[in-house]
């Protein structure tokens, strides 16, 4: 990664998407209007391959009214889903998420009289590589802003021109705010992550532990079971 090159949030390609033999999984980043589907009030299913975090979801249609809703439903990482209503505006309808999730759906409303189409959907986020890449691009910027601050030492002790050091200095005020800006950002998405994470990990002990004890009482029963059994067998022969 270049030192200008800040990791962002990107339209997830469709090879992150399982099924992309689908008619429904191509509508994923289509350009093409004439690779739509019929817009209909049913679920139109997505699944990644891997899980990724998701910062929005843009649906592109077609026939319907700026007052119509969409439902868009979120698969998360532990096993729960996330479910909203998303008004369309002139055509687009746009969901923030700000999740790790395993896949998504949505399903239009009833629509009668009007032609509806689906015409793409756009998933923007980042892969679970990425988002550990952020740890070490904060790094990167924490180096960045000393090498800014550096400068701005040296141009307080420089002895060039005084107009020439009050451009370098908005310069360099421009560049310190941008970089903070976006390591807010970053470090807010890394939380995010890192909550759904240890989320789903606690709720797979928890499973784990309960499946244990179910085991438990299994082999308890058995051995109450055997036990009398044999003492029946015992009373029976006396």
């Amino acid at each position: 990664m270049s030192e200008n090159a800040l990791p962002t949030p990107h339209p997830l390609d469709v090879s992150l998407f399982s099924k992309r033999g689908n008619k429904t999984t191509k509508l994923i980043n289509s350009a093409n209007d004439l690779a739509h589907v019929t817009g209909q009030h049913r679920w139109y299913e997505f699944n990644f391959e891997v899980p990724v975090f998701i910062q929005d979801i843009l649906i592109k249609t077609s026939g319907y009214s700026n007052f119509n809703e969409i439902e868009v439903e979120l698969f998360c990482l532990d096993g729960s889903r996330h479910r909203d209503l998303v008004r369309v505006t002139d055509g687009n309808s746009f969901a923030g998420v700000g999740r790790v999730a395993k896949g998504f759906r949505f399903r239009p409303p009833s629509k009668f009289l009007s032609e509806t189409k689906i015409i793409s959907v756009r998933v923007v986020g980042l892969t679970l590589e990425e988002l550990r890449d952020f740890e070490s691009e904060i790094i990167q910027l924490d180096a960045r802003e000393a090498k800014v601050s550096e400068r701005e030492r040296k141009m307080a002790e420089s002895e060039a021109s005084f107009s020439e050091l009050k451009e370098e200095e908005k310069s360099i005020q421009s560049e310190v705010g941008k970089l903070q800006a976006q390591r807010a950002e970053i470090e807010e998405m890394l939380l995010k992550a890192r909550a759904e994470l240890s989320a789903s990990r606690e709720k797979i002990k928890d499973v784990d532990q309960e499946i244990e004890n179910r085991q438990n009482e299994l082999r308890s029963v058995r051995g109450e079971a055997t036990s009398a059994h044999r003492t029946r067998g015992t009373h029976q022969r006396g």
